[in-house]
């Protein structure tokens, strides 16, 4: 339960739709759950490996399952 994965999708212009560039596991990211025992809430931190080389507007979507 809990697993998630995140899609990142660049937009380049208005003439095409945002295309999808990379997706990660929740494996490879750094995250912490709350400190209150009864809290199931957590938050992760996931960076997009880019250069600068690389124009567009930049989306991501989190995916997660139970």
């Amino acid at each position: 339960a809990g697993d998630h994965s995140v899609y990142w999708f660049r937009h380049e212009s208005a003439e095409s739709p945002p295309a999808m560039i990379y997706t990660q596991e929740s494996r490879s990211a750094q995250c912490e759950r709350s400190s209150d025992l009864n809290s199931t809430e957590h938050k992760c931190i996931y960076n997009l490996p880019k250069t600068d080389q690389d124009p567009g507007i930049y989306y991501c979507a989190v995916a997660a399952c139970g």
